[in-house]
């Protein structure tokens, strides 16, 4: 066991060799890799404010384009809008047109149906009908008539009384 504590102690008695010395070369590259180093590192600050700038500027347009969009949106729906009222408005003065109308055609056909004597008629009609002699097989058809005129006739004194 001597023998591993002297080779112990001789380790560590040895002296530590020296850091080897920079040569006039060695130097002449650092200080090149570290001058183009910081051109590098210059150069990149250069290119990253040049995008932020141009990040800046197209986030500008873009709020641009998007107002434009909202604006042309806008106007459409506006555009829109008017036309509703117009053809609103328009429909509205032909509705009363046609209320005016009707009431001139009611004023005038309610005229002529009082001078019409359709009742009168009617039972000339039917006094031709029952002095018709049918065979018995149009019994049904009789009944069917006489079913109808009677409708008829109720129908017209109601729009009369009207």
């Amino acid at each position: 066991m001597t023998d591993a504590t002297e080779i112990l102690e001789e380790k560590k008695a040895a002296p530590k060799k020296a850091a080897p010395k920079k040569t006039a070369a060695k130097e002449a590259v650092e200080e090149a890799a570290a001058s183009r180093f910081d051109a590098v590192k210059e150069r990149l600050n250069e290119v990253k404010s040049k995008l932020e700038e141009a990040g800046e500027k197209t986030q500008k347009e873009a709020e641009r384009f998007g107002l434009a969009y909202v604006g042309m949106l806008g106007s459409v729906y506006d555009a829109a809008a008017e036309q509703v009222e117009k053809v609103s408005k328009k429909n509205t003065e032909r509705f009363e047109d046609f209320i005016k109308r009707g009431e001139t055609l009611r004023t005038d056909t309610k005229g002529k149906i009082d001078e019409i004597k359709l009742p009168s008629q009617l039972e000339d009609v039917k006094a031709k009908f029952d002095e018709l002699e049918l065979p018995k097989d149009f019994d049904a058809v009789k009944d069917k008539f006489n079913e109808v005129f009677e409708d008829v006739k109720s129908k017209l004194k109601l729009s009369k009384a009207a």
